[in-house]
């Protein structure tokens, strides 16, 4: 082979190189920025739930949220969760 065919498949191997990650480089920031939407809706979430609960043991307005009122309050903040695996309770 000449030096101007290997140097030509050596472009063309560069470049299919350079689209992968690129593409790949891509998604993970949409996936990271995905993420970072997520945590900040949990820290809402989080914040509203400690500002509704009484942390002493006897308090009259301390509440114990089950699954339904916290997913009364996501629906509330009108956040999904896209991805998230649900956990269930045995």
């Amino acid at each position: 082979r000449t030096n101007a065919e290997v140097a030509a498949m050596q472009m063309d191997y560069i470049k299919s190189a350079d689209t992968f990650y690129r593409e790949r480089i891509d998604n993970l920031q949409k996936e990271v920025t995905e993420q970072a939407k997520q945590i900040r809706a949990l820290r809402l979430i989080i914040d509203r739930v400690i500002d509704n609960a009484c942390l002493i043991q006897k308090c009259p307005k301390r509440k114990y949220y089950n699954p339904d009122t916290l997913a009364e309050i996501i629906d509330e903040e009108g956040i999904s969760f896209s991805g998230v695996h649900e956990v269930k309770a045995n």
